[in-house]
């Protein structure tokens, strides 16, 4: 197979946009891109950035670090690598590794997720200054003690994979997989998305669905611990993917409804699946 031909094959759908650089490597060699002089060249650069962190995070002394330290060190360089080669394509990543200075990539690497990190500050505490949408106990302790908790204690220099919060309010699309600031944004994303949508409907109507469901389950509105997203979603939608796209004015009406929100725990084939109207939209 010709090389043109090899290359062509490196596309994003064999990459794992999670996991980037690592992902990205084993794909190339799979498909023959990478020889054993750029393997030895590649080694011989990671081993002396970890070297270096291992110092640095000792306090320059040159004592040594624990094992499980140093595989931690080396999961944040991988991680700030991804950061740093995700943006482009895999053949583009690829000759970044194979022609540039890893040195050069990583701190590269190392500006963008603190450009990430800092826009996720900023959008969390823009939130924060808004007022949440129901007052629930887990989405309120995760807004406001579960971040405060990750933008205290992350550090990017040493742990730049590491995420420190348990996530405990289940969003609709959970960033399975992901870590570090990668996931805290786009968990958060998350959670602002769907308290807007909250915020769309009237106290009244929207408490009266969330309330019903949470009496069926034999609880109260401030301590359910389900997504109150999926829940409104799924009344106001009256379980009908047909009428996804209905106005706002709309879906407050059906909200106002009883018979709608019954609706939402009738079993078998009655019931839609909130995901799937979410897939189709």
């Amino acid at each position: 197979m010709s090389d043109l031909i090899q290359s062509s094959l490196l596309t994003r759908g064999l990459v794992d946009e999670r996991r980037y650089a690592e992902s990205l490597l084993n794909a190339a060699d799979r498909l023959g891109l990478t020889d054993d002089a750029f393997k030895a060249r590649f080694g011989q650069s990671f081993q002396a950035l970890l070297i270096r962190q291992c110092k640095a995070f000792a306090g320059g002394s040159g004592s040594s670090v624990r094992r499980e330290t140093a595989e931690r060190l080396a999961e944040s360089i991988l991680f700030t690598l991804s950061a740093r080669l995700s943006p482009l394509e895999p053949l583009d990543a690829l000759a970044m590794l194979q022609n540039g200075s890893l040195e050069q990539c990583y701190l590269e690497g190392r500006r963008q997720v603190d450009r990430l990190a800092q826009a996720a500050d900023l959008a969390w505490r823009a939130e924060l200054r808004r007022p949440l949408p129901v007052d629930n106990a887990l989405l309120r302790d995760t807004l406001h003690g579960g971040f405060a908790g990750f933008f205290k204690l992350y550090n990017p220099e040493y742990g730049a994979q590491e995420i420190h919060i348990t996530a405990d309010y289940p969003v609709l699309f959970y960033p399975q997989g992901w870590t570090g600031i990668e996931f805290i944004r786009r968990y958060l994303d998350n959670i602002i998305m769907e308290n807007r949508f909250l915020r769309l409907f009237e106290t009244a109507p929207l408490h009266r669905c969330l309330n019903l469901y949470a009496l069926r389950n034999q609880t109260t509105l401030g301590e359910l611990c389900g997504n109150l997203f999926e829940i409104v979603l799924a009344c106001a939608l009256r379980l009908d993917p047909a009428k996804r796209m209905q106005t706002v004015p709309e879906l407050m009406s059906a909200l106002t409804d009883p018979n709608v929100a019954n609706a939402m725990f009738e079993k078998g084939d009655n019931q839609i699946s909130t995901r799937k109207i979410m897939a189709v939209s």
